[in-house]
């Protein structure tokens, strides 16, 4: 009765850790939601893994000394940035902090309320603005994609911050105008 209790016991282990891998390959690849904190990290994550491509969308810019740092080094590295927000709520100090990242690009939109991050890979569409203070004081929720998993939504979203841009403004930045660039369309393009 031994080797039979064994044999089972390894089949029982077997079974479960074949279910475990099964579900980590399946779910864990899926969409993930994110609280304000994980949103944080995951718009870390997507800046500091651009390549070609990097586009921030948020109606209220306030971006901390990290988040600074990490665009200059995107930009460094020869990365597109695109941030696109409402003219109105750009305020000047946080203008003197973007016009120092030679190679920007700032669009306007009068009515934006939409926040999405993303990189040519990597997305967050989420409730938070690009807001030092938001990621502290506020309760947040948001969805990160992973282009490699989940193309169809990748691409539907890709979709829609086009037609955002589409209605967009390139803008100056304190006394330089920003070169536009294809203002038309998000320039990562949805998988054929």
């Amino acid at each position: 009765w031994i080797r039979s209790g064994l044999a089972e016991d390894m089949r029982r282990r077997w079974e479960q850790e074949t279910l475990h891998a099964i579900y980590n390959a399946h779910f864990r690849r899926m969409a993930e939601i994110v609280s304000a904190k994980g949103t944080g990290a995951k718009v870390e994550r997507i800046i500091q893994g651009a390549t070609k491509e990097l586009v921030l969308i948020s109606p209220y810019l306030r971006v901390d000394t990290i988040y600074m740092q990490e665009l200059k080094q995107a930009l460094d590295r020869k990365v597109v940035v695109k941030f696109i927000c409402r003219e109105d709520e750009l305020k000047v100090k946080e203008s003197e902090k973007l016009r120092a990242l030679e190679g920007l690009q700032l669009f306007s939109l009068p009515r934006l309320h939409a926040k999405c991050y993303y990189n040519e890979s990597l997305m967050v569409i989420t409730s938070m603005n690009l807001h030092e203070s938001s990621e502290v004081n506020n309760r947040e929720i948001g969805v990160y994609l992973d282009r490699t998993v989940d193309a169809q939504l990748y691409d539907e979203a890709i979709k829609q911050t086009a037609s955002i841009f589409g209605s967009a403004t390139p803008f100056p930045i304190g006394e330089r105008q920003l070169p536009p660039r294809s203002v038309q369309q998000a320039t990562t393009a949805p998988r054929e």
